[in-house]
């Protein structure tokens, strides 16, 4: 599939060979692969924004502990990976996927208790506006 923001940032996300997801970022004339996030074995972008940031998800490595099937990810428009459960406080919740960044940092991401099987939607505010 393919997203593109308002300043024409080029979002494309492909399957690989063993179901392993890569996305692919263009900012202008350089393109990109997004890397994984810390502890993940894969990325999928889902969103862009004017900015060039990135919000997704990857899969957790073979070797992780967490349980989780995903987690939601952010990436900067330098290709800088983040878990946004790295960035939220509460620890009881856990973000699974990430759907959509705005020009204003806003992001939508579904998640919910850690033992919980059920997402429920989370609209994440930046500190910095």
């Amino acid at each position: 599939s393919v997203r593109i923001s308002d300043a024409g940032h080029i979002l494309c996300r492909r399957h690989l060979p063993g179901l392993i997801s890569s996305t692919q970022v263009r900012l202008g004339g350089a393109s990109v692969v997004l890397p994984p996030a810390a502890g993940c074995r894969d990325a999928t972008g889902v969103d862009i924004n004017s900015h060039g940031m990135v919000v997704g998800e990857g899969r957790p490595s073979f070797n992780s502990k967490s349980g989780m099937i995903r987690i939601a990810c952010l990436w900067d428009s330098e290709g800088n990976a983040y878990d946004l459960n790295s960035l939220i406080e509460d620890a009881s919740v856990r973000l699974r996927s990430a759907t959509s960044i705005n020009d204003s940092g806003w992001i939508v991401c579904w998640g919910g208790a850690v033992s919980d099987k059920w997402s429920s939607p989370y609209l994440l505010e930046p500190l910095i506006h």
